[in-house]
This record gives structure tokens, sequence and C-alpha cells, in this order.
């Protein structure tokens, strides 16, 4: 028994030692702050060299006894965690420390909130905290794949309202052609009664000048029945109005078609690349949830916007194929 024990009351001596107690572990507190600090500035600055060593991991060793590993886990935990929380939590020991460097700020917080790291072993804290990392790991992945999918709508979402302005042109280009086509119809009427009125006339003429030459007419009345007979060259040059009005919009047309079926085949491969990378990911229910249902969110608002587009029979089996998906969809959920 101590000296000062015999000379103290016990309630006394409780007292004395809660305080030194109390003490000691503020000088713990202290110290693993303190030799995280001083080592590292002594690293840093080579310090080391001026008490003759050549070398921070001989000075350690050789003057505190301590290996490089745990030389630099002080280091670690000073700089990594701070004074303050270090301080706060420097009952945990110096590896447990250690270990909590490996999480950013959120996941230590959540660990410390949940768990009692002073009642668990170091095996256990390591477990727990490759656990979180492997979480973070599958967490990063999910957002990386949430990323890219947002990109992949937005590249689709463009898309479709590039073909959407496409589509009004091409409607715009179509009424322009049947005016033309209109256009070309009824030039084609004047034509024809103009060569008809010709075919007229040359008969009147030719009536006139075979009459006997009692009752023959005078020239200048044959002139002026020539006269009123339409010119030939004018009537040829509508032709070829005609003709090249019709070759015009006949290949406009036939760009618009083909530029209608190169953005249904692009838009049909987007929404094939989005769903085949829709079916690779993989995580927990709840994001793959989440995931799966704005793709399918997006891939209807895309086939709507499809089924607009289409025109004729076309349109009515896009119409029909859709409703009898959804039919599918309804059955399997309450079957």
């Amino acid at each position: 028994m101590e000296e000062s024990s015999i000379m103290l009351k016990p309630n006394e001596e409780a007292i004395m030692l809660n305080e030194r107690i109390k003490s000691n572990g503020q000088i713990a507190v202290n110290a693993v702050c303190n030799i995280g600090r001083d080592l590292r500035r002594m690293k840093i600055e080579e310090l080391y060299t001026y008490l003759g060593y050549s070398s921070f991991e001989e000075y350690a060793e050789q003057e505190h006894g301590l290996k490089r590993r745990q030389a630099y886990q002080y280091i670690s935990v000073y700089e990594n965690l701070g004074e303050a929380f270090v301080q706060s939590n420097a009952q945990l020991g110096i590896t447990k420390l250690a270990l909590l460097t490996q999480v950013n700020s959120e996941d230590r917080a959540e660990i410390m909130s949940d768990n009692d790291l002073s009642g668990m072993t170091v095996s256990e804290i390591k477990t727990l905290i490759e656990k979180v990392k492997r979480q973070g790991e599958q967490l990063s992945m999910f957002e990386e794949q949430i990323s890219n999918k947002s990109e992949q709508e937005r590249e689709l979402e463009s898309e479709l309202a590039e073909l959407k302005i496409k589509a009004d042109k091409a409607d715009i280009l179509s009424s322009r052609l049947d005016d033309m086509n209109m256009n070309c119809d009824r030039i084609a009427e004047q034509r024809d009664k103009a060569e008809s009125k010709i075919r007229q006339l040359e008969n009147t003429i030719k009536e006139l000048e075979s009459r006997p030459v009692e009752v023959a007419v005078s020239e200048p009345e044959i002139k002026e029945v020539i006269k009123k007979v339409p010119d030939k060259k004018a009537i040829e040059d509508k032709d070829r109005e005609i003709l090249t009005l019709k070759n015009k919009y006949k290949a406009l047309d036939e760009a618009r078609i083909e530029e209608a079926e190169k953005l249904k085949a692009s838009y049909e491969k987007r929404i094939a690349e989005i769903r085949k990378s829709t079916e690779q990911a993989t995580g927990t229910e709840k994001s793959s949830f989440k995931l799966l249902y704005a793709e399918a969110y997006k891939s209807c608002l895309g086939m709507i916007e499809f089924i607009k587009i289409s025109e004729g029979e076309e349109r009515e089996l896009f119409i029909e194929k859709t409703e009898q998906l959804l039919d599918i969809v309804r059955d399997s959920l309450h079957g």
C-alpha cells in the first residue's frame, strides 16, 4: 500500500485517484496530437539530421522505439483527422484512429454515431471500415451510372427535339409540295385548253383556206384568226416548268422520307443502347428500381413521341403494340 493511502481517508483517496486518472487521461489525449504534430514537423523540416540521423525512420525507431508504420500512423492521424477530432477520440488509441483515416468525414461521422468503437476490437473496426468502403465504391459506381444515364437522356431528348423540328419541316415541305402539285395540275389544265384551242383555230384556218374563190375570205381576216392561236413556245416553256417542278419536289419528298427513316433508325438504336445499359446495372433493390423506373419512364415518352410522328398503317400498328405491352405489364403486376 502506498504511503499516501495510509495518511488519507478512503473518501479522500478516492477523490485523489479520480483526479489523477482524469489528468493522465488528458495527458494521453494531448500526447496523441502532440506526437503526431511534432513527428510531422520533424520529418518535413528534416530536423532529425541535426540529431545525427540520416533518415526519419531511423530517428523514430532509435529515439522513440517507433517502427516506420507506427510513426507514419501518428502523422497520418494528425493530418487526416485534425486536432479536434483526435483530442475528442484519443481514448480509442492510435491503431483505431489510423483505421478511421481510410474513410471520408461523412462516413467517419456515421461510423462514430452508429457504433461504440471503444468496445470493439481492432479487427472488428477494420471489418467495419472495409464494409463502409465497399458501400462507398458501390454508391460511387451507381452515381456514375446515373450521371451517364442522365447524359444519355439529355442526348435522347435533344435528338427527339431535333426529330420533332425536322418532322415539322417535313410537314411544311409536304404542304408546299401539295400546293405545287396543284399548281402543276392547274398549268397542265391550262395547257390542255390552249392545245384544244389551237386545234380549233387550225381547223378554222383550214376551213377558210379551203373555201371557193368566190367566198374566200381576205388575207387580213385569216391573219386575224392566226393571231388568236396561242404561242407554242410558251406552251413548251410551261411543260418544261411543270417537269422541273415535279422533279424538284419528287427529290424533296424522297429526301424527306430518307431523312425520317434515318432519324427513326437512330432513335431506335439509342433506345436499345439505354435498355441494354439498364439491364447490365447492378446494386441495391431501391437504387435499381429508381434507375429502371427512370429508364422506363423516358422510354415510354420516347415511344409516344415516335408514334406521334408515324403515319398511316404503321402508326396504327405502333399504337396497337403499345396497348398490348401495357396490358401485359398490367396483367403481370396483378397476376
